[in-house]
């Protein structure tokens, strides 16, 4: 090792890309011994085959595969040194430069070499407020997303399954609709075509709203002892609600049985069970209700509307089909139930509570428009 060494102000790593044809690559930084170097190719580290040349040398060296690292191979040289003392002055011994100056080196290459791993890790910029950075227990984040919350904190969020499944359910509800629109775009302009298009487009609906009652929330209650009732905001904020009859709950990870262990019939907390212990944690898998939203009644009303004139056989009744979907998307949603409908002026099909024209119809319990 040279004895005048100087540790400069190089970062002590660095990468190149190989070509498949240059097997020599140069580091800047000083080393002080050739197993002070590691070498990696990718994420890969290398122990043999290749040479290291410029250890004690203040401008650095040089690494030489024995064979050159196929093409766009990237290849990583870096400094990382064994945090040791690495000599001992005695009382009233001789203390000579050179040793000194190499601890020196030494030292300050250890900080170069902490300050470059602690610009490769997350840290908090320099004008931001302070705030705990500690990660939550390995047992709780596994599998699991980590979220920041209001505080700026890290905390466990949604598992891994749980968003693949909503990904999926979203995927489904997505091409049901499509179907939908393509259905109603394609319904042909006769009554028995119409009411094919109405069934296939109102079939599209049901599969996106099963497709969206998958959907659900998790509430996670960590209990301090003696809890016999959870309610309100969970371990992340998060405000208990749920549609009875609809959800699962497991303590510490054993599914419970409702009625037997646990009673939720209030929507909103949770009871019926024995007093918790200490550090018990409670998880509860809310699944959602799903109401059909205006926007997939607006996808229905469009698709119908692009079906012209409707011929009944024996008479023509010209209606409107966007007002017809409505109305077929109205008695979905219960809106219309039992109603009579009739023809007004217009030909449009009209809800009256009771039959006062000849021209009035009915639904069939089939959800047909019939003639009175």
């Amino acid at each position: 090792m040279s004895e005048n060494i100087v540790i400069g102000d190089v970062r002590p790593r660095i990468q190149a890309v190989g070509d498949g044809i240059l097997s020599t690559f140069i580091f800047p930084f000083a080393i002080f011994k050739e197993t002070d170097l590691e070498v990696y190719l990718d994420d890969a580290r290398q122990l043999s085959g290749y040479s290291v040349s410029g250890a004690g040398q203040t401008e650095g060296g040089s690494v030489i595969f024995d064979v050159p690292p196929p093409a766009n191979t990237v290849v990583t040289l870096r400094r990382y040194l064994t945090i040791e003392r690495m000599s001992d002055f005695a009382e009233g011994g001789a203390f000579h430069a050179a040793v000194i100056n190499q601890e020196l080196d030494y030292l300050v290459a250890l900080s170069q070499q902490n300050a470059d791993e602690i610009v490769r890790s997350v840290t908090l910029d320099p004008t931001d407020g302070d705030v705990g950075l500690v990660l939550p227990l390995k047992e709780q984040r596994a599998h699991a997303c980590l979220v920041f919350d209001e505080e700026g904190a890290p905390v466990v969020g949604p598992n891994v399954e749980d968003i693949a499944q909503a990904q999926a359910n979203a995927g489904i509800a997505t091409q049901a609709a499509a179907a939908a629109q393509v259905s109603a775009s394609s319904a042909a302009v006769n009554l028995a075509s119409t009411e094919m298009a109405r069934d296939l487009t109102l079939s599209a609906r049901d599969q996106a709203v099963a497709a969206a009652q998958n959907t659900f929330s998790v509430f996670k209650y960590t209990a301090s002892g003696g809890e016999t009732t959870l309610s309100g905001p969970d371990d992340r904020g998060k405000t208990l609600i749920y549609t009875p009859g609809v959800v699962l709950v497991d303590m510490n990870g054993a599914l419970w049985e409702e009625g037997t262990d646990y009673v939720a019939a209030d929507g909103t907390s949770l009871s019926g069970f024995a007093a918790l212990a200490d550090g018990d944690v409670i998880t509860i898998r809310a699944f959602g209700s799903f109401s059909i939203t205006t926007e997939m009644d607006a996808l229905v009303a469009e698709g119908a509307s692009q079906i012209a004139n409707v011929q009944a056989e024996g008479i023509i009744q010209t209606a409107s089909m966007q007002t017809y979907a409505q109305q077929m998307a109205d008695i979905v949603n219960n809106t219309y139930s039992g109603a009579f409908f009739e023809m007004d002026g217009n030909g449009d099909v009209m809800a009256t509570l009771s039959p006062i024209y000849s021209e009035t119809y009915e639904l069939d319990i089939n959800g047909d428009i019939q003639p009175l």
